[in-house]
């Protein structure tokens, strides 16, 4: 597919065969079919053709930054990407005005660095790759783009926040092991996976004690990949590599860590969450399919475009790993020795219930619909909490501790990502690029 147009900027000949030329992305496709739709039905203040380049520019910055990471320790392997948004928006940046010289005077205040680590769900070896929950990493793009062009345009470095989305080494282009899979025995599944991105986090630090002070974490996760997020941060604290006091990353030396999840089964206090997460899954997807088209597109055509990036990636020798040996721990690590029926593996673990320390700071945003989770006396509390507080920034905030804040949305399990505010957000970041064309 080749988006040069006369609306575009002409890349240099040695940049015309480009991966957008070579790939299709589901996730890119729905939200430019949702936006067709929107000019076709409203005036476009914008060119579609920016749009377009925003979101294939980003998924080329994610499948060029693809890599393995193997664990020496756990004898396991797992895809994932990072998405430098400094980077990447200069990139951008430079398909519009030519990147001008550094300022002569210094920069009044240098740049944020942050990094985030993005945690998802997964319930085949198709799935548990390093596209899941793009939409997160594609949010934090578009909410930094429009300061970060303005940083350019001065000369200046732009605040930079490096979005790692991890696989899982239950993806086919990951590898599995017998003994980190006999380690899950005893419910330990969520705790193991912990560990191993505990280590990938620890790995990804800064060695320098200013610079380690200095990072800021986020560790997000959704659904699923809430529970991972959490069981990793709790790693992280006990081992003393992270805090979440302020005071103590000045005095420590230590990077400072937020944790938030999003619709998360593992909470659940249901007495039945055993068989309401699963029969909740299939609800919300019988819902989902014909009602939210983002999430329809994408995830029908997701195998597809899989496949296509998979090729790109073995030229750098990413290549699936499938062998029987593989395949057979690889789903054993998924769903235990049985389907709903068996003991350990992730989804075995996950209807049990993972529960989060009290001492761990967290963020909980909670779908009052949502099938796997629905507590009717949980939307008659943040009823009563948008009763008592209207308009207020807490008035869906409803705290379980001192330390856990639960905030309740209207909606189920399967996250609306492009709303109207975020349709807004993209719309200003392509305006402002294009305003570079002068």
């Amino acid at each position: 597919m080749n988006f040069e147009s006369e609306n575009m900027p002409n890349e240099p000949e040695s940049k015309q065969e480009r991966l957008r030329d070579r790939i299709v992305s589901p996730h890119a496709e729905a939200i430019i079919g949702i936006f067709e739709k929107r000019f076709k039905d409203n005036e476009a203040s914008i060119n579609i053709q920016t749009i377009k380049d925003i979101l294939y520019s980003f998924v080329e910055h994610a499948i060029e930054n693809t890599q393995l990471y193997s664990s020496e320790k756990f004898n396991v392997s797992f895809p994932y990407t990072v998405i430098q948004t400094a980077e990447l928006s200069k990139s951008l940046f430079a398909h519009y005005k030519a990147l001008p010289e550094k300022g002569e005077s210094e920069q009044k205040e240098q740049p944020k660095e942050s990094k985030e680590f993005v945690f998802g769900s997964f319930i085949n070896t198709g799935s548990g790759h390093q596209f899941t929950f793009f939409e997160e990493a594609m949010h934090q793009l578009i909410k930094q783009l429009p300061s970060a062009l303005e940083a350019i345009e001065r000369g200046e470095e732009p605040d930079n926040n490096e979005i790692y989305v991890l696989g899982s080494p239950t993806n086919e282009l990951g590898t599995m092991s017998a003994e980190f899979l006999e380690s899950f025995k005893g419910g330990n599944t969520f705790k193991r996976f912990g560990a191993l991105y505990a280590e990938f986090v620890h790995s990804q630090l800064p060695e320098d004690e200013h610079k380690r002070e200095n990072t800021h974490l986020f560790l997000y996760g959704i659904s699923m990949g809430g529970s991972f997020a959490t069981q990793t941060a709790e790693q992280l604290l006990a081992a003393g590599e992270v805090t979440q006091s302020h005071e103590a990353s000045k005095e420590k030396h230590m990077p400072f860590m937020q944790v938030r999840t999003d619709t998360l089964p593992g909470a659940s206090d249901s007495p039945v969450k055993k068989w309401q997460i699963p029969l909740g899954f299939l609800a919300d997807g019988v819902f989902t399919l014909p009602t939210n088209t983002y999430t329809r597109t994408a995830v029908l055509k997701e195998r597809e475009a899989a496949g296509e990036i998979n090729k790109v990636l073995a030229e750098r020798g990413i290549v699936p790993h499938m062998a029987s040996g593989q395949k057979k721990m690889k789903e054993e690590a998924i769903w235990g020795d049985g389907v709903l029926a068996g003991k350990d593996g992730v989804i075995n673990n996950l209807r049990n219930g993972i529960p989060i320390d009290e001492n761990l700071k967290l963020t909980e945003v909670r779908g009052i619909y949502d099938p796997l989770t629905y507590s009717d006396a949980f939307r008659r509390e943040v009823q009563k909490q948008r009763n008592d507080h209207p308009d207020s920034l807490g008035e869906n905030t409803v705290s379980l501790s001192e330390n856990r804040r639960r905030v309740g949305i209207d909606q189920a399990h399967t996250l609306i990502f492009f709303r109207e505010n975020e349709l807004k957000r993209i719309e200003k970041a392509a305006a402002d690029l294009e305003k570079l064309k002068g």
